[in-house]
């Protein structure tokens, strides 16, 4: 089981994926309609789930029923795989990019070989000659045969011409670059601006901070609430899925149809401030309510607030990410899974702890701490610096310029 969840998570980026080309097909001012359309259709997916894997448990036995449903995911993976293939395109404006990308490259292959053919010009006296044989007195005469070196900076001209005859073949990253003994190696400085540059930015360390507590949070109640309602109030597993199926419609009724007016009107962090602390509300509440009915009421609160955070944390980093939505979305995403490896086991030991709060059930404590990240996710969004109303409208017009100027030309 647990290889099996590990193989699931390697090939658990089509959500990332789905996100990063809605940012790039759609216009500014659409953008959030659309990813809140496609929270809604996980949300949809959330319904499914657990009433198939409800039903198959019901039809096939506990042991024989974890087999169907396992085998019902991988035919539908399957399937998408196979409609990914079929229907799936590049975006437009991600292959824009590459092309532009690889003639900036090429332009800076040219310049850099002219500069080099430039410095391999220079007069004798700027170079220190390797002596094979003859002697002299330091001009012409009797050196022989000598290769000259800039004084540590000067580039191999043939080594340029090859970098350049690479790239025109293949896709080179900006700042790619010869080095003097030949072969092609990407500029440091380059390298780490891929890798760590969107770690460097305050605001998108923060946003990145906020989806791993926020993450937290709803894995401390995807974890403890199914073992809570079976101990506690001896829930069978179909009353729990019709339980998770009504969350997952307050998602798509959220994120379909209500995201789009609450983010113009109020903007991104305003939601992620309200949803984490209302998330945090619904979860802590779980555990101290006395009856069945009350726990299904908190996790309809905590679905309403969860609803607008997710979309909103996407609106956000679309408008931080500065042109590097993928790079952008692809690190918070690994934060969010990053709380999904460890937030389960968190959760899982703070639940066999009985808990030392007064007047709350003895398995209180994932319940509280989920509450806590929460809280802390929140805080920290108070310090996430996004656009208002006004600069949003302004942004999105002035890019909605650019991409129809792109357009035309």
């Amino acid at each position: 089981l647990t290889a099996m969840r590990g193989v699931s998570g390697l090939f658990a980026a089509a959500g990332g994926i789905c996100t990063s080309f809605i940012a790039d097909v759609t216009k500014p001012a659409e953008r959030a309609r659309y990813l809140g359309r496609l929270g809604g259709a996980f949300g949809a997916g959330l319904i499914s789930g657990p009433v198939i894997g409800s039903v198959l448990g019901m039809a096939f036995g506990v042991k024989t029923g974890f087999h169907a449903a396992s085998y019902a995911a991988g035919v539908l993976c399957f399937l998408n795989f196979l409609l990914a293939c079929w229907k799936f395109e590049e975006s437009p404006a991600f292959t824009a990019r590459k092309e532009s990308e690889r003639e900036r490259a090429l332009a800076e292959a040219a310049e850099a070989a002219s500069g080099a053919a430039r410095v391999n010009a220079v007069d004798d006296d700027e170079r220190t000659p390797l002596i094979n044989g003859g002697g002299g007195d330091g001009g012409h005469a009797g050196r022989g045969p000598a290769i000259a070196e800039t004084r540590g900076r000067s580039l191999s001209t043939s080594s340029l011409v090859s970098t350049a005859s690479k790239m025109d073949g293949a896709d080179v990253e900006v700042g790619e670059l010869s080095k003097p003994g030949g072969g092609v190696t990407e500029a440091p400085k380059f390298v780490l601006r891929r890798i760590f540059g969107v770690l460097i930015e305050k605001d998108l360390l923060l946003l990145f901070l906020v989806t791993f507590f926020n993450a937290l949070v709803g894995v401390s109640m995807e974890t403890a609430l199914i073992l809570y309602m079976k101990e506690r109030f001896h829930f069978e597993e179909k009353y729990i899925g019709i339980m998770f199926a009504g969350y997952g419609v307050i998602l798509i009724i959220e994120q379909a149809v209500l995201f789009e007016r609450a983010n113009t009107r109020i903007g991104p962090k305003l939601l992620i401030i309200f949803g984490a602390l209302g998330s945090s509300a619904g979860l802590v509440l779980m555990a101290v309510v006395p009856t069945e009915w009350a726990v299904a009421l908190c996790l309809a609160l905590m679905a309403a607030s969860a609803g607008m955070v997710v979309p909103a944390l996407s609106v956000a980093a679309s408008f931080l990410s500065r042109g590097h939505f993928g790079s952008v979305l692809g690190t918070r995403r690994a934060f969010a899974a990053g709380a999904r490896a460890v937030g389960p086991i968190l959760a899982g030991v703070l639940y066999d702890v009985d808990s030392f709060i007064p007047n709350t059930d003895k398995h209180a404590l994932p319940f509280f701490a989920g509450g806590l990240s929460g809280v802390i996710a929140a805080l920290l969004c108070i310090f996430l610096v996004t656009p208002d109303r006004e600069q949003r409208v302004v942004e999105d017009e002035e890019e909605t310029t650019d991409e129809e100027a792109e357009d035309d030309n």
